[in-house]
């Protein structure tokens, strides 16, 4: 599995209090300095700017610049529609799990023992904020914040055939952010993504960075060069045994990675970190409509000049489903829009429905739609020997965009037949601006939906829709033990009904995916909608 990590750290504040700096040097794992190092290379550019940074930082006290930071951020709260209350945070449940007893259906007594994990967002002061000072206004999106993780234990009962234990717990990410935050009671960063240009450039200079993650093939991106370096860690996490500098001449948002039994599949697309326009009065991110995109076929322990590139048609991609090789091809498939909605409108609430009906950025004049900016599943042929390119943009069709895809672990990186996906709920359109999963869908690659009149050939779907105002998240795709066929298993996803607020988990058998879910496991507390899910089996 690919995993990846961003230098540049641009968490938001989310707190009615105001934000300030460590009191104590020792908070920070290099000097404060350290962390004005990029923005200074970018500032080298500006002969105009006088301010010496780096001595002013010298010369002034943390304390001095907490007083300073208080004095002229102020935080008002971002409120959100009731469509939106599921966004907000949670607090910890304590350190012991919780059991969970109201069980609708049967748990298969084929179903693995193992813990069904989420991560997401979850501020620990509150729900999003915005800043306003004499610089401007910034926001705060939502996907930021410290982290939590919500498991769901599943165990036999050892004593009564047929019975499941179940236990929940949630608890925050141990980052050193985390820890930061906690110790001091209030919150560490302010809002460096969105706003005013002026206020954005002092959040970033104001901010600290965090470390990075880990994993078997990793990335990391940073603002100032080299600006995405790719690892490979050795097979028991101990050490990194390959690293490259991949030569960019740009800081791209590249979320993730693919893999192939050879190959690094690499998405170069044109959604950037620039720190010169911010300095000029654009965004610190953006999506450059008429920049060029690629994608780069690597060899597993290759460099820069290994890589052979494939120009594409400038797209966003967050997500990869799957990449494998099929004799002189990589095949790529991915959720594809045809341009990001992140950094996206301002994220008050007031203007999220104009951006919904289509909205121009003040910054390059894009005009962001639904059709624009939500997924569908794409396929690219990349021919190693021609340099050929052949793409399908729309192997899903336009009846639903998806995104957050799950595919059975054991194929990655192999020709797999079946993917597993989130359907935007239909409504978004009039509502929000927060995307919310109604549904999941199920993907059969080799077999064709009856002929239509559509640019692409369009593969078969089965969908299983969640009940009115019921949303999902974390999806994945559980093997069954000794499974013969690829879709021998389950869907798990965490699920929340807004008409009653109550989180649910759903477990859908793959193979009779249109069916009722086999089970439905009713938690004792609310789960916020998040990001990405894992189930991991328990040995015994």
């Amino acid at each position: 599995m690919a995993a990846y990590s961003y230098a540049l750290q641009v968490n938001k504040c989310s707190s009615p209090q105001r934000p300030s700096l460590p009191q104590k040097i020792e908070h920070f794992s290099n000097p404060l300095s350290t962390s004005f190092k990029p923005l200074l290379r970018g500032l080298d550019q500006f002969p105009n700017i006088s301010v010496d940074v780096t001595k002013a930082i010298k010369k002034t006290s943390c304390k001095l610049l907490d007083a300073f930071v208080d004095f002229i951020f102020e935080f008002v709260g971002q409120p959100l529609l009731p469509s939106q209350r599921n966004f907000a945070p949670v607090g910890e449940i304590g350190e012991a799990t919780t059991s969970v007893t109201r069980v609708e259906g049967m748990i298969p007594d084929d179903f693995p023992e193992g813990v069904y994990i989420r991560n997401g967002p979850n501020p620990l002061f509150g729900g999003l904020k915005s800043t306003r000072s004499i610089f401007g206004e910034s926001n705060h999106m939502w996907v930021e914040g410290e982290g939590m993780l919500h498991a769901l234990y599943l165990k036999k009962n050892a004593r009564i055939r047929g019975r499941w234990n179940t236990l929940y717990k949630n608890k925050h990410v141990q980052t050193d952010t985390y820890k930061m935050e906690k110790d001091r009671k209030k919150p560490g960063f302010l809002p460096a993504i969105e706003g005013d240009s002026p206020a954005v450039l002092l959040a970033y200079l104001l901010n600290v960075k965090a470390p990075g993650t880990g994993g078997l093939v990793i990335i990391g991106i940073d603002a100032q060069k080299p600006y995405f370096e790719l690892g490979v860690i050795s097979a028991d996490g101990k050490e990194m045994v390959h690293k490259a500098d991949l030569m960019f001449d740009r800081c791209t948002v590249c979320h993730e990675i693919g893999v192939t039994e050879r190959y690094n599949v690499i998405m170069d697309f044109p959604l950037t970190i620039d720190i010169s326009r911010l300095v000029l009065g654009g965004s610190l991110m953006r999506f450059e409509e008429n920049g060029y995109a690629r994608i780069g076929i690597m060899p597993r322990y290759g460099d820069a000049n290994s890589i052979k590139w494939f120009e594409v048609e400038p797209c966003c991609v967050f997500h990869i489903i799957n990449c494998f090789e099929d004799n002189d091809e990589v095949v790529v498939r991915a959720c594809r829009a045809r341009q990001s909605a992140i950094p996206g409108p301002n994220s008050r609430v007031n203007h999220f429905e104009k951006w919904l009906r289509g909205r121009s950025s003040k910054d390059d004049r894009i005009e962001f739609t639904k059709e624009s900016t939500f997924p569908r599943v794409c396929e690219w042929r990349l021919n190693m020997k021609t340099g050929e390119v052949r793409v399908k943009k729309n192997l899903s069709g336009d009846e639903f965009a998806m995104e957050f895809p799950s595919i059975n672990e054991n194929f990655t990186g192999f020709r797999n037949k079946f993917a597993y996906l989130q359907v935007v709920e239909s409504t978004e359109i009039s509502g929000s601006g927060f995307t919310r999963f109604g549904g999941l869908t199920k993907l059969h690659f080799e077999e064709k939906r009856i002929p239509t009149e559509e640019e692409d050939e369009l593969v078969k779907a089965e969908y299983h829709m969640l009940p009115n105002n019921t949303f999902c998240s974390g999806a994945s795709f559980v093997p069954k033990p000794g499974g013969v066929d690829e879709d021998d298993g389950w869907i798990i996803t965490f699920t929340h009904n807004e008409n009653e607020n109550i989180s649910q988990v759903y477990i859908v058998d793959a193979k009779k995916f249109t069916n009722e879910p086999v089970a439905i496991i009713t938690l004792p507390s609310r789960v916020p909608y998040g990001f990405h899910g894992a189930f991991m089996p328990l040995e015994s």
